[in-house]
């Protein structure tokens, strides 16, 4: 999807894709990223995700990249937390403690802009690109970690002729193919959170899978 699409949804309120509650993949499965408190995790097309507030309560730094000013301004507000603003590049940055929102396309950062990453957190962005913007959208994570990524990344699976998206359905086998020969994928868990899926509901499907996956070189 383009920036336009985004930027809509969030101005009209169209905002069904934010959860209201933390994710359950990242409550269970974080420790297997086995990285230090303190350490600085990206977290591409944030949105206003309460994951960032969790992920900080942790004990960790974090950057968020994200389209939408209004869902940066709406994060800080609706968290009750201070924030400052500076530029960096193309990006506006809304900076509070332990945490940073970079207002922006997520296909303009350059690594020359950014700290070190110590990990990636992929809730909602993978499954938000069509098929063919996948590609750039991995190696862009690739290029941002200096290829030394681990990453916790959520993907949905369901019937793919049923209903399309965002989000999309991204099976394992794509994540694989797009990750390379270099990267190993571990599968961690899949959990039907139709209940939580309205619009896939409505579309009549009987599973929609929510599935994590830990990522890292090989």
């Amino acid at each position: 999807m383009e920036i336009s699409y985004w930027l809509s949804r969030w101005n009209k309120n169209k905002t069904g894709f934010h959860a209201s509650e933390i994710n359950e993949h990242l409550e269970r499965y974080w420790n297997f990223i086995g990285i230090e408190p303190k350490s600085l995790v990206f977290v591409p097309l944030c949105g206003k995700s309460l994951d960032m507030v969790w992920l900080a309560e942790q004990g960790y730094k974090v950057l968020g990249v994200e389209a939408s000013e209004k869902a940066c301004l709406l994060f800080f507000e609706q968290a009750s937390l201070d924030y400052s603003i500076f530029t960096a590049g193309d990006f506006k940055v809304y900076k509070g403690v332990n945490i940073e929102i970079w207002c922006g396309d997520f296909f303009k950062l350059r690594k020359k802009d950014l700290p070190d990453f110590n990990a990636v957190y992929d809730r909602a962005a993978l499954v938000a690109m069509p098929p063919g913007k996948r590609p750039a959208y991995i190696n862009k994570i690739k290029e941002v970690t200096n290829n030394n990524l681990i990453m916790l990344l959520v993907s949905f699976t369901y019937h793919p002729t049923s209903i399309t998206g965002p989000p999309f359905n991204v099976p394992e086998e794509e994540i694989r193919d797009l990750m390379g020969s270099q990267y190993t994928v571990m599968k961690l868990d899949s959990l039907n959170v139709l209940h939580k899926a309205k619009k896939f509901q409505n579309a009549g499907l009987l599973e929609f899978h929510e599935n994590s996956y830990l990522v890292k070189v090989m």
